[in-house]
């Protein structure tokens, strides 16, 4: 295909481009920001609504996300400082057009002139600088791109994997996800084979490597196919491969360096080695075990008004959890409400479904304060005063305890890779003054 003739207009744009990019990176550099916080509550929404095997299918999702999202900050900052520095060749430029001056009485004149000869000249060293800054900006456009794209197929995963899950029962998550990471890696290597060696020129392995890539591109970038495919071929074929690929670990790898926090949290929220492992020790509280410290969105983790006791009670909330509900199932049978249709759902109908899961609750988590067994009060089917969060609370009495050092402990019938039960324990300070309240409190040992 010929080349187009640019307009006069286009040619002035493209001059002029550097002001678009510097405001779109500002403005980018605050959006990706404030991706981060967005995303860590994405984790805490997963880790109520939705079951173990769509948790672990969820973790590799959302830690690409966290990496797309250090990708993005780090990249626009350093286009940005980019930027700048060409803006202070531009004017240095501008002031000294002829770059070094070799007439400077200061130096010798032969000393200069080598040192000339040897830096490159403003005016194309800003050019260079400009072309590194446009390539930059274009690439981050399409990594936007991508990343909105594998964001909307993660959503269309889940969706069909609930709604298959609500109607049969049967969870296929991963199972589509495999599926989908299957397809795409086979399309890949075989496009890869195909732009191989020899293989690459015959008219058999032209033909399968335009289809390959029509459809890898048009099924996995369901937004900005064509913008997409634009700049990583402009950027694929005007640079060598070892480069290439030189410039593709090295932006991975100071990505996983930089998100190694994020995920190892969303693996803490998310995995099931990590849900059994929860307060499974009292070193193992967090400052979201307590409710005058809680630092997150959503409760997780079973929860108590503070590290600190003065009352003559405990309240304690334990969220539900999708995660939980088959060993609910197992342990207390099928809740007769499920098998009322949404639009047949009346006040009688709550009831008996609020009197089944209170009851099912008390089965389920046997409470203990020090080793020995809470039976006194029963599980209630609570929304939390904090975030209006469902769950079970109960209140324990501790007026019989003594000031100090205490353990809350929970048991559930669930059993972990040992094949123990899990138990989570809270520790929590007796104590009939308020002169603790103002101590550190627990930090996550996790």
């Amino acid at each position: 295909m010929e080349s187009t003739k640019k307009p006069k207009w286009l040619k002035a744009l493209e001059k002029q481009s550097w002001q678009t990019e510097l405001v779109a990176s500002g403005l980018a550099i605050y959006g990706s920001l404030e991706l981060g916080p967005v995303i860590d509550r994405l984790v805490e929404y997963c880790a109520i609504e939705f079951n173990h095997s769509q948790l672990e299918l969820l973790y590799y999702g959302i830690m690409y996300l966290y990496i797309c999202q250090v990708i993005l900050v780090g990249a626009f900052i350093f286009h940005l400082c980019l930027r700048i520095l060409w803006a202070a060749f531009l004017g240095l430029s501008s002031v000294h057009p002829e770059g070094i001056n070799v007439e400077n009485k200061s130096f010798a004149r032969d000393f200069l002139v080598d040192l000339k000869n040897e830096l490159p000249n403003l005016t194309n060293y800003s050019i260079e600088l400009d072309n590194v800054c446009s390539k930059i900006f274009s690439s981050l456009c399409s990594i936007v791109l991508i990343f909105f794209s594998f964001t909307l197929w993660i959503f269309i995963i889940m969706l069909v994997s609930t709604l298959i899950y609500k109607f049969t029962g049967v969870d296929v998550s991963q199972a589509l996800g495999l599926a989908f990471m299957t397809f795409i890696m086979v399309l890949s290597i075989l496009q890869s084979f195909l732009s191989s060696g020899s293989i690459k020129n015959k008219p058999w392995a032209i033909k399968y490597t335009i289809k390959s890539n029509y459809i890898l591109s048009k099924i996995f970038f369901l937004i900005g196919s064509t913008p997409i495919n634009l700049i990583s071929w402009t950027q694929r074929t005007n640079s060598t491969t070892s480069k290439y690929i030189i410039q593709i670990f090295l932006i991975l790898f100071l990505a996983l360096y930089f998100t190694g926090d994020q995920i190892k949290y969303s693996a803490s929220v998310l995995m099931p080695k990590h849900y059994a492992a929860m307060n499974e020790h009292p070193a193992r509280a967090t400052a979201n075990n307590y409710e005058d410290v809680f630092t997150q969105h959503k409760i997780i983790m079973p929860l108590i008004q503070s590290r600190y006791i003065d009352a003559n009670y405990i309240e304690l909330f334990i969220p539900e959890l999708e995660r939980e509900k088959e060993e609910l199932k197992r342990v207390c049978g099928t809740n007769p409400a499920d098998s009322i249709s949404r639009f047949d759902f009346d006040k009688s109908s709550r009831a008996k479904d609020y009197q089944f899961k209170e009851s099912c609750a008390d089965q389920f988590f046997k409470v203990k304060i020090n080793g020995q067994e809470v039976k006194e009060s029963s599980f209630k089917y609570r929304t939390h005063k904090m975030n209006g969060q469902k769950g079970f609370m109960k209140f324990i009495d501790v007026t019989y305890l003594p000031n100090g050092e205490h353990e809350l402990q929970i048991e559930l019938p669930t059993k972990n890779e040992n094949n123990e039960k899990l138990e989570r324990t809270i520790p929590f300070l007796k104590t009939n003054s308020t002169h603790f309240h103002n101590s550190k409190e627990p930090t996550s040992a996790q």
